[in-house]
């Protein structure tokens, strides 16, 4: 039986396919696609010396797919660092690591700043468009995320990325460094930066790949609140948040500045209990239409793991032009909170 060989397009600075030149001396690609907060990734393997490295910064465009008039791009990636290896099974190599946010570096530069609505701000999407300014790249950001009322924030000696995703994890939002943009979206909402819905992903059973999942009930909690202050009526009140479960109730330590801060504080660590009782890792060939952060079902696994509402956290793509492609999907579960 034929090898079913993948199609790699790796564009260079000069706007040229590069994968013809490289020949042989390419042994393989491995792209990262996460959903937080990781910028994305790809590795080169290379033979090894004498064969000259890229300059740090060099832009490389990659795509694949199974047939030359249906490749996928994966990305626009730039050469972060450069490492040699040797195994003595698989010999010795030049990796190339690249990683998809080059504009990370600003991103990770310390700084104090006040935001609040003389400012110019008092809005989750205004403050994420100062931030994403700041680092030099547009914003992208869900619309029930932008109109989040903050009418203040704080931040001291902090980089950009800590901050922002400090922020995001108190509206129930992620932020990712993505395409040369600064993506914030819905937390388990499965949509694309652009808003919408990201396609499904079907994983049949098969035992001829691998695939392992880990369930673990969490501690029953109903509800969630968080406290506000009501400087009107002169009391603390509190915001809550149904989990979807039955048990006791999960309160906030520290009370929060608005009402609707207080109510997005509780849905968000509402569906942050409701999420994550199961983890799951599932190899197969390769899959250029699988994308991070989208719905994923199971089929002919069982009753158990099929009936599972599952998210892409992670896409693996393992390429060797010469011997295949494997995708590694790694999985959470998806559940939103009501």
């Amino acid at each position: 039986m034929s090898v079913r060989r993948p199609i790699v397009t790796v564009i260079g600075p000069s706007g040229r396919d590069l994968v013809p030149f490289w020949g042989t001396t390419l042994l393989g690609v491995t792209i990262t696609d996460q959903a937080g907060y990781e910028s994305d990734e790809a590795v080169l393997r290379f033979t090894a010396p004498p064969f000259v490295p890229p300059a740090k910064g060099t832009r490389y465009t990659v795509s694949a797919g199974w047939a030359r008039d249906a490749l996928a791009m994966t990305g626009t990636y730039t050469v972060s660092r450069v490492r040699f290896v040797g195994d003595p099974e698989r010999g010795e190599m030049m990796e190339a690591v690249c990683r998809a946010a080059d504009f990370l570096d600003k991103m990770k530069a310390s700084g104090s700043k006040h935001y609040d609505p003389k400012n110019g701000f008092g809005t989750a999407g205004k403050i994420f468009r100062a931030l994403a300014a700041e680092a030099g790249v547009p914003a992208v950001i869900a619309s029930e995320i932008d109109a989040i009322e903050i009418p203040y924030r704080l931040r001291w000696n902090q980089s950009l990325l800590d901050f922002a995703t400090d922020l995001a994890d108190e509206v129930g939002a992620i932020v990712k460094p993505q395409a040369g943009k600064f993506v914030v979206l819905a937390r388990g909402d499965g949509k694309s930066g652009s808003g919408k819905a990201l396609p499904q992903i079907t994983i049949q059973h098969d035992p001829s790949y691998a695939w392992s999942v880990d369930i673990e009930e969490r501690s029953s909690v109903e509800r969630t609140e968080m406290a506000w202050f009501d400087a009107k009526a002169g009391r603390m009140r509190n915001e809550k948040a149904e989990t979807g479960r039955k048990g006791g109730r999960s309160a906030g330590m520290h009370p929060q500045p608005s009402k609707e801060e207080a109510r997005k504080g509780a849905s968000a660590r509402a569906q942050e209990l409701s999420r994550f009782t199961g983890t799951a890792s599932f190899e197969g060939p390769g899959r250029p239409e699988a994308v991070a952060g989208a719905p994923l079902k199971c089929s002919g696994f069982g009753e158990t793991i099929d009936g599972i509402e599952w998210e892409a956290a992670g896409i693996t793509h393992e390429i060797e032009p010469e011997d295949g492609w494997i995708t590694t999907i790694e999985a959470q579960t998806r559940e939103k909170a009501s």
